[in-house]
């Protein structure tokens, strides 16, 4: 599963990437074809859950790239695989991330990140990357005052243990991790973390923080 905020710039960004890649296929199928892999019968159905549900947010989107493909193959393009996916939502060139990865005390990097995670009205999320191990960070501190209720007090203890308890089942997935979760939902850091992690923990991380947005924006 791949993870991306389905805004206009991050759609047209890979729906290019992906018509380089097969040069052959539509635009309006692969714009079907990337509704059906993130669970939608349509890219009506995606853009119609999207306003009800976001709320004015960017919708969350997780695609599996296997049922993209078998969506072109149902459109009678003989292709196999597309590959993988993070390949466009882990891209620099991605408009609107979920996370960046920085060199080890990229502060000014970092910093511009926070305001763009500002301006957004995102949590702050960075990846970095150290000589052996990957260091996660995020924090709320990005999100306007209206939007911290699920990371704060009883809802913020709540989204901890869940998010300490999935930290556990990604690190523990690999033999002799060393990972250390510190923190909570509001601010935290997981430190010697595999890299091969780092990406996972991230967009489940962001997931939880995010999503519980939306109500949020209604209730505004």
């Amino acid at each position: 599963m791949s993870l991306m905020l389905f805004s206009d710039q991050n759609a047209s960004f890979l729906v290019a990437g992906l018509q380089a890649q097969f040069p052959d296929v539509s635009p309006q199928h692969m714009k079907e074809a990337i509704a059906f892999s993130a669970g939608f019968k349509s890219r009506r159905t995606l853009l119609k859950s999207s306003r009800d549900q976001a709320h004015g947010r960017d919708f969350l989107l997780g695609m599996n790239a296997g049922l993209l493909a078998a969506k072109l193959r149902e459109f009678g393009y003989p292709i196999a695989s597309v590959g993988s996916l993070e390949v466009f939502t882990h891209a620099d060139g991605l408009p609107h991330k979920l996370y960046i990865v920085t060199k080890n005390r990229d502060k000014e990097r970092q910093n511009a990140w926070f305001r763009e995670c500002q301006v957004r009205n995102i949590p702050y999320m960075y990846i970095e990357r150290r000589s052996r191990y990957a260091h996660l960070h995020w924090d709320c501190i990005s999100l306007d005052s209206s939007n911290e209720t699920h990371v704060t007090g009883r809802a913020g203890d709540y989204l901890m243990r869940l998010m300490f308890r999935n930290f556990q089942a990604v690190a523990n997935s690999r033999p002799g991790g060393k990972a250390l979760f510190e923190g909570a939902s509001f601010v935290g850091d997981v430190e010697h973390l595999d890299p091969k992690l780092a990406h996972e923990m991230a967009e489940m991380f962001f997931a939880m923080l995010y999503l519980p947005l939306y109500g949020q924006m209604k209730a505004a």
